[in-house]
């Protein structure tokens, strides 16, 4: 009979039986949350109320801690320029932390890397938080085992002004996860930076407007990323002309080194640069579904990525012709009339990661569930109000008589033929027939418009 007690009792001393329930503010017995830093413990929440406390900086080190503002709007950190232990508003060497609903601000520090939140401890949620006018948003230590989560969370001009501190800055670690996020106005630095091994950025809007930051996605050293359902704009003012880069500081993460560009809407409001850029190789990119606006080429770097997947990505170098709902107030929805409307390709798997996304950003610091009307789902980060297709679309013939190789619509008026290469550049268009020639051997994207829309897309190889 003790045996079997054994066990039991085993797993109750290895959890947080007794969690407290600590209570900071201006009427508490704490008024301040560096007051019960040092008393909390294991899995214990400390719930401050809604106000502002001014240069009140403390470490959190016990494992399992929610720390969660209560009262209906944020518990402000004004750090006032001060600093815990020269690093941050809050520094985290605990566990497995959940933060919610606090606003960190006004933290510098003699390195210039003073962040709202310095992380060191292994596994970060942050929840409902706003960050802004630190020298970092969140900093992030090498932590190879540690998974971060950000959601529904605001950043806002942090940096320096060095160009070497970020809205946000992650390094090493197993896999940050951003969703539902604003990131905008960094001060010199790049809205997002990331060394994680895997990188997904999900549903998000990330805006320069009329800041002056650098790229509004780094990731440095490659490995694994996602980015899915984003609106990203890059301002006239930015300091660096190339919206996203990957593994521009060397592949030094573990493989495998791929990128997934997925359903965004991506706005260049300058006339140079690129959409995303590459050092000299990059082993697989897949490119479905995006809407990319503005200037620029669409990729850079010394040699096009060993797998490149491109399909049904629309280019308008004038924001007016894609026809969406009020762009200039970030309002990318497309409109009936835009092209983007059921023109999307279903982009399928990644392992058990369904890369179509389900959701959609909703501002500020939202989401919504997408859902996909008519026949296809539409090109670009929302889902408009106007499925159309109720029977499959007109899809082009190959033929091939001696050296002829043809592609030929049917008998369908409406329709004309477009071909575009890999790196999404438009090579022919406004035809009914295609004689391939003249073209050198390679892959080539197969799009049929009917009445200005697309309505087929394929990859087809010579």
């Amino acid at each position: 009979m003790k045996k079997a007690c054994l066990l039991p009792l085993l797993l109750l001393l290895n959890c947080p039986l007794f969690a407290t329930v600590w209570q900071v503010g201006p009427t508490r017995t704490y008024t301040k949350p560096s007051q019960v830093a040092a008393l909390v413990g294991d899995g214990d929440v400390v719930e401050i109320d809604a106000g502002v406390y001014v240069a009140d900086v403390c470490t959190w080190s016990a494992p399992n801690l929610t720390l969660r503002g209560v009262g209906g709007t944020y518990a402000r950190l004004n750090a006032q320029g001060t600093s815990a232990q020269g690093k941050a508003i809050w520094v985290i060497s605990g566990n497995n932390a959940t933060v919610e609903n606090i606003e960190f601000y006004n933290c510098t520090v003699s390195d210039q890397n003073g962040a709202g939140i310095r992380q060191e401890g292994v596994g970060l949620t942050v929840r409902n938080c706003y960050f802004h006018d630190n020298d970092e948003g969140i900093l992030a230590g090498d932590k190879v085992d540690s998974e971060i989560l950000i959601e529904y969370s605001n950043f806002e001009h942090n940096g320096f002004g060095d160009g070497q501190s970020h809205n946000i800055y992650i390094n090493h670690i197993k896999k940050l996860v951003l969703r539902y996020n604003w990131f905008h106005r960094a001060k010199i630095g790049h809205e997002i930076k990331s060394r994680a091994y895997e990188t997904l950025i999900y549903c998000n809007r990330i805006s320069n407007e009329d800041g002056d930051a650098s790229r509004e996605i780094d990731v440095p050293n490659g490995g694994k990323l996602y980015v899915i359902g984003n609106v990203i704009q890059q301002g006239t003012n930015g300091q660096n002309s190339n919206i996203i880069g990957f593994g521009m500081e060397g592949l030094t993460n573990p493989g495998p080194q791929s990128v997934f560009l997925i359903n965004n809407t991506i706005w260049n409001q300058k006339t140079v640069g690129s959409f995303i850029q590459f050092p000299n190789t990059v082993p697989s990119l897949k490119a479905w579904n995006n809407l990319l606006l503005g200037g620029g080429n669409f990729m850079t770097g010394a040699n096009i990525p060993a797998s490149l997947d491109t399909m049904a990505n629309l280019r308008y170098t004038n924001i007016v012709d894609a026809k969406l709902t009020d762009p200039q107030q970030f309002n990318f929805e497309p409109l009936c009339a835009s092209a983007c409307i059921d023109a999307g390709v279903n982009p399928g798997m990644d392992g058990i990661m369904n890369l179509l996304p389900a959701h959609s950003y909703q501002h500020p610091t939202g989401s919504k569930t997408r859902t996909t009307l008519g026949y296809k789902p539409d090109i670009g980060a929302f889902e408009g109000q106007c499925g159309s297709f109720t029977q499959a679309p007109v899809r082009p013939e190959y033929l091939q008589r001696g050296n002829q190789r043809m592609y030929l619509l049917p008998d369908a008026p409406d329709c004309t033929l477009e071909v575009y290469d890999l790196q999404g550049r438009l090579l022919e268009q406004g035809g009914r027939a295609f004689d391939w020639a003249t073209r050198s051997q390679g892959i080539y994207v197969v799009l049929v418009r009917e009445k200005g829309r697309f309505v087929w897309t394929e990859r087809v190889g010579f």
